[in-house]
């Protein structure tokens, strides 16, 4: 009798066991149907964290792979692609990058020599062009005549402002193509919803099975940012910021300047500052700049080295307003419209101040 009790409950733990067993099978299945499920089809790769952004907004519940290659806190123009980089790019069913020769000349070799499936964003957004008659301004501005000007000696110190290091480490990095175009449309709203419209159409595309996906979250996400550029503008117009006559470190923010109908009076350099080699006569220079501008507020950018910019103060009287980060995103936590907001308020409050 105790052995048929025992048979009997050898054959529970068995039936127990197999049914235990059956469950674990069907949930391991389904994982794993889920896991394909939730991998998108698509390898998409971009040259900067602020079309990663708006990528990822379009993307929705797909959950295609979509990678930058510029890491965020990064200026575009001076980052060095490298053959990883490459070739993360010539896996990738599209990459996406601003144009115009915003990215390196290297970046655009390679995408033409391996014909690359790519877009240029800044092509379909109707770009403002560069005012070639500020450049020459700029960098003419008839300073032969500070040849033996009476200041060299004092602005000696100048010449460097400690950055001699800094500035050596892009002596050799190739030249960006300044171009016809103005780069920085992400300062627009409106030309940023163009951008989005044209990724969602290459996305569609190439997953035409998620089109419906595609079309409705760049719609949802186009609604966002208008309603975002409307608070802007709002916010700006607020602030009664538009009489006040400022100047920038160089050429980033003319789509923000014409957008909001800001007054400024010009930039010191036509260039990003790291592009140049900043000796005194050079520096002589952006101060005449500055002081025929006649404007009362400088905006440095972050990434212009700060003992400069403290001297152009001490040397011209003008206010300084930073924190801008006018070419990337801080980090992977800060949306697109966060960075936006941020740089306005922080050009509203600076404006602002008596």
């Amino acid at each position: 009798m105790f052995k048929k009790i025992k048979d009997i409950r050898s054959q529970i733990s068995m039936s127990l066991l197999l049914i235990i067993f059956s469950l674990f099978l069907a949930c391991s299945t389904d994982e794993v149907a889920n896991d394909e499920k939730e991998i998108g089809s698509l390898t998409i790769t971009t040259s900067s964290p602020i079309i990663t952004d708006w990528i990822k907004n379009i993307d929705g519940e797909n959950n295609n792979d979509i990678t930058n290659l510029i890491p965020y806190d990064s200026d575009a123009h001076h980052y060095q692609f490298t053959p990883k980089d490459f070739t993360k790019i010539s896996e990738s069913d599209v990459f996406f990058l601003i144009g115009e020769g915003y990215e390196s000349s290297s970046l655009i070799k390679f995408i033409e020599e391996n014909n690359i499936n790519h877009v240029e964003l800044l092509s379909y957004v109707n770009p403002m062009a560069f005012e070639e008659d500020g450049h020459d301004d700029h960098e003419g501005h008839g300073h032969d005549d500070h040849a033996d000007h009476g200041d060299e000696d004092k602005h000696d110190d100048h010449a460097d402002h400690g950055d001699e290091d800094k500035h050596d480490d892009h002596a050799g990095h190739e030249g960006h193509d300044h171009g016809e175009f103005d780069p920085h449309f992400w300062f627009d709203i409106d030309r940023v919803i163009l951008a989005t419209e044209k990724i969602s159409q290459t996305m569609v595309a190439l997953d035409s099975e998620n089109e419906k996906s595609y079309v409705d979250n760049q719609s949802a996400y186009a609604k966002k940012l208008a309603d975002f550029a409307t608070q802007t503008k709002e916010k700006i117009d607020n602030s009664m910021i538009s009489s006040v006559p400022f100047i920038t470190m160089h050429e980033s923010l003319g789509y923000l300047i014409t957008k909001y109908s800001l007054t400024a009076a010009g930039s010191v350099y036509a260039y990003n500052l790291e592009d140049l080699e900043i000796t005194s006569s050079k520096y002589i220079e952006m101060l005449d700049v500055i002081n025929d501008s006649k404007a009362n507020f400088l905006i440095v950018e972050d990434g212009v080295a700060k003992k400069m910019a403290d001297s152009m103060v001490d040397d011209t009287g003008i206010t300084l307003i930073t924190g801008m980060t006018v070419e990337n995103m801080k980090s992977a936590d800060q949306s697109y419209i966060d960075w936006i907001e941020n740089n306005v308020s922080i050009l509203v409050e600076g404006l602002s101040a008596k």
